[in-house]
């Protein structure tokens, strides 16, 4: 028998690259016509008209070869971004760029520095260059700049920062990157990849072409006209960098990396200002329906800074994929991210966006009915005697979550001092201290637009539909969400109410609809009035597949989040 030809030892350590699923795939597998794609980050909205219009007249030019240095749109970019143009190159895509950079800097044994739960393609180009990756965690669902910087060793040649990062949908501010660029050795090339810049509202947005316009060397700033100009099936990317970063790529380029069509619908995109601004608010709608949704719903979220929403599902997430799949409604698994339990679902038209959230209510019914027997809207999450959030039935449902650092990422979902890192809830950070109390000190910097009075407009005002919650401490209206002693006051869940005290204590003024939560002075939470309001459940093994809502020491078993 012949020997078999072998490949490269680079493709060893890689991992493909899985996209999301094309519509026709899901048309052929399940039979279903209607389809609605919320998988790709694409622009729902299609490519604008002046594109529309430039492309159609281009098209009687399609037997010529393009300008395979595409000046004209070149010129475009360079005046749009207030640039020279022989600062700009383009490519098929910011993937095609990317590839070019691990061409043409990678040599056997060089280090990347990338993030975990960062967009795969880094991976994959340095590993087919045969380069070797540093990943550092991410914090707070957030790139660490820090120890990115830190991980720059004299082997590193390439840095690739993700802002917004793909899938979190998170930013590093303007603070952070200048500290890291201070830190950071000048022998590696920073990759600033900004495919969703446009979306971004936050003041504290970097501007990184100013390290272009300033001259460094080691700077070079990736953009693409796929999300925001919506022609991401022309593929059409960008980078910004000085001529010294951008000749090695020319030099092991394709022959002709951008089509004709794309270069001319480029140069049509860019003079769309209308659209793009139409583009920008209808994402900026649609993101605020995804958060209600799943707010409703129970399910945490990150507040998103791209036209996409990184959600919590659980152990299920694979299941809730599919059984979304069978309703034609496509979104994107992340385990490609590191992320297994998230689900990323991508900014769709107001109208897919409600057929999605049908959707998703009746898969996690389905998912969570099938999963634990039962068909409440979530699981319940148990507390031991010492405040620690325990799982009895984890071996059924969620058996990989009930271990100290199963996030590995984040340093786990329970910390050392057993305290729970709940994930954040809808528009805030959170983190534990080794005493439990919870702290949020990156509010203003992750989340700047939740952390205040009247953030969740859709509920109305809180004295008028929840008068029985306007007491002292529950919001900033009534004494703030974070209390004078730093901690975090937990917005109220469904069907609940909770306050700390100055010193992290959780406590639960009566209601009428539930009874009241309060903490002992070891952390523990009871419930006095469980005989007044809830008397059937008032005793152990009430819930015999979790050993009873209340544990034999008395203490709540609060029901589980999302997942």
């Amino acid at each position: 028998m012949p020997t078999a030809v072998r490949r490269q030892r680079g493709l060893d350590a890689l991992r493909p690259y899985t996209p999301g699923k094309p519509i026709e795939e899901v048309q052929r597998e399940y039979g279903i016509s209607d389809v609605v794609k919320l998988a790709s980050n694409e622009n729902p909205l299609g490519p604008s008209p002046k594109v529309m219009a430039a492309l159609q007249a281009a098209l009687p030019q399609m037997h010529l070869y393009p300008d395979a240095q595409g000046y004209a749109l070149r010129q475009a970019l360079a005046r749009h971004h207030d640039v020279r143009p022989d600062q700009v190159r383009i490519g098929n895509g910011a993937d095609g760029l990317i590839r070019e950079l691990c061409a043409a800097f990678l040599e056997d044994g060089d280090e990347v520095v990338v993030s975990r739960s960062s967009f795969p393609v880094y991976d994959i180009s340095s590993a087919v260059m045969r380069g070797r990756l540093v990943k550092t965690p991410l914090r707070d669902y957030r790139l660490d700049l820090t120890a990115m910087a830190q991980a720059i060793t004299p082997a590193a040649k390439l840095v690739f920062i993700a802002n917004p990062n793909n899938p979190t949908g998170t930013i590093n501010t303007a603070a952070e990157v200048e500290a890291f660029m201070a830190q950071a050795a000048d022998h590696a090339l920073v990759v600033f990849d900004e495919a969703y810049y446009e979306f971004v509202d936050s003041a504290d947005y970097p501007d990184t072409l100013r390290y272009v316009r300033e001259g460094r060397p080691n700077v070079i700033v990736l953009r693409t006209f796929s999300k925001s100009h919506g022609i991401a099936g022309l593929r059409l990317g960008y980078g910004i960098a000085n001529p010294e970063v951008l000749a090695p790529l020319m030099a092991c380029s394709e022959s002709f990396p951008v089509n004709r069509l794309a270069q001319i619908a480029g140069i049509a995109a860019l003079e769309d200002r209308e659209f793009l601004e139409q583009t920008i608010a209808a994402n900026r709608a649609g993101r605020e329906y995804l958060y209600r949704m799943c707010d409703r719903l129970y399910l945490f979220y990150l507040p998103s800074h791209g036209n996409f929403v990184l959600v919590h599902i659980g152990p299920a997430a694979q299941t809730v994929f599919e059984l979304l799949l069978r309703q034609g409604i496509i979104v994107r698994t992340c385990v490609a991210y590191d992320l297994p339990e998230f689900l990323r679902i991508s900014v769709g038209t107001a109208e897919q966006n409600e057929r999605l959230a049908r959707g998703l209510e009746a898969a996690l019914r389905t998912a969570r009915s099938g999963c634990c027997g039962r068909s409440a809207t979530e699981p319940p999450r148990t507390h031991s005697g010492h405040g620690q959030e325990t799982g009895p039935s984890r071996e059924g449902c969620f058996p990989q979550r009930a271990r100290s650092g199963d996030r590995p990422e984040q340093g786990g979902m329970f910390s050392t001092a057993g305290t729970v890192r709940r994930p954040a809830r809808a528009g805030r950070d959170v983190f534990h201290s080794g005493h439990g109390q919870e702290t949020g000190p990156s509010r203003e910097v992750c989340f700047p637009q939740r952390a205040r009075s009247g953030d969740r407009p859709e509920q109305g005002d809180r004295a008028t539909a929840y008068p029985q919650r306007a007491r002292s401490g529950d919001r900033p209206e009534q004494g703030g969400m974070f209390s004078t002693a730093g901690t975090v006051r937990r917005p109220a869940r469904a069907g609940r109410d909770v306050f700390h005290s100055g010193h992290g204590q959780e406590t639960g003024p009566s209601r009428e609809t539930e009874p009241p939560r309060t903490h002992s002075g070891h952390g523990q939470e009871t419930s006095p009035s469980r005989e007044g309001c809830f008397p059937q459940r008032a005793r152990s093994g009430d819930r015999p597949e979790q050993g009873g809502m209340f544990s034999t020491a008395g203490t709540v078993r609060r029901p589980a989040r999302a997942g």
